[in-house]
């Protein structure tokens, strides 16, 4: 009931203050007629109430003006910068290809040289996948049957090595892996960095034989067969050809380490690979005869 009341004042005031507000108005307009041009200081009076209103509006437009001004401006601005940031990134893109070219060209210059100097049927291959992970351990090539690849065939590329007793280092056939599965436009590759292979090996300097059977973060391990077997540091070994699926001498890569084990005496080596297996691109693949799967 009380607010009843208090809304019904409140409506009562307001029906108040207009009845006062239109007399006003009238008592104005009548006394304006009644003085014709003699009502200039209640103009004056007028103006003086609604410059300062009239001044706001003046300057929220000048202000909106020149904001326009500024967002055209910016969206000018934005435009140019657009353009500049897709120049850059178009020659930083050229760039980048730039700099792959020159990283690529001495693995180019080897390949061409292997493919010059050697026996082997070798096909050039790109690799167009690989499993998870910083090293090509196990990736995918893309030549197939259709290329003539079988499974068994083996992976190699141009690297620099030593292959025989007496030879000096040159442009050797470096070891990579071997085909396991084949499509008829691609290829899978299992590396010698995969836990499962094991290779025979034996030393171009002493002709002593071992075997590569274990795996460091980016190498190979192993030991020689003889416990009198003559080792230094910088050693290099090749494939022994004890083994049908790899022929003889192809490069493996040369010794880092090495230890006499004490429970069985034989030298325990540790074999950094001929082949950077963090920065494969391209490969050739050695297409073995039939007697040899």
């Amino acid at each position: 009931m009380r607010r009843r009341r208090i809304r019904r004042k409140n409506k009562q005031n307001k029906k108040f203050l207009l009845s006062v507000g239109t007399a006003l108005l009238l008592l104005l307009i009548i006394f304006s007629r009644g003085f014709g041009g003699r009502v200039g200081f209640l103009q004056n009076a007028s103006m003086f109430i609604l410059s300062p209103f009239q001044k706001i509006a003046t300057a929220i437009a000048e202000q909106t003006t020149a904001m326009g001004s500024v967002f055209t401006g910016g969206a000018e601005l934005k435009e140019e910068v657009d353009t500049l940031r897709a120049e850059n990134e178009q020659l930083e893109a050229k760039n980048r290809a730039l700099l792959e070219v020159v990283a690529k060209e001495e693995y180019l210059k080897k390949e061409y040289a292997l493919l010059q100097n050697t026996n082997y049927d070798l096909i050039p291959a790109m690799i167009n996948d690989k499993e998870a992970g910083g090293l090509f351990i196990r990736f995918t090539v893309d030549k197939g049957t259709r290329d003539g690849v079988k499974e068994g065939d083996l992976v190699v590329l141009g690297t620099e090595g030593k292959t025989g007793e007496d030879a000096e280092q040159a442009i050797v056939t470096g070891l990579v892996g071997r085909i396991v599965s084949v499509g008829t436009n691609d290829a899978k590759v299992t590396g010698i960095l995969d836990e499962t292979t094991n290779l025979s090996f034996k030393g171009v300097r002493t002709q002593k034989f071992g075997v590569l059977d274990g795996r460091t973060a980016d190498g190979l391990t192993g030991y020689y067969f003889d416990t009198d077997a003559d080792v230094l540091v910088g050693d290099s070994i090749v494939t022994s050809g004890m083994s049908p699926l790899y022929p003889e001498n192809l490069f493996i890569g040369t010794i880092s380490a090495f230890e006499t084990n004490e429970a069985d005496r034989m030298k325990h080596v540790t074999v950094t690979t001929g082949v950077d297996f963090s920065k494969l691109y391209r490969v050739m693949i050695l297409r073995l005869p039939e007697d040899a799967q």
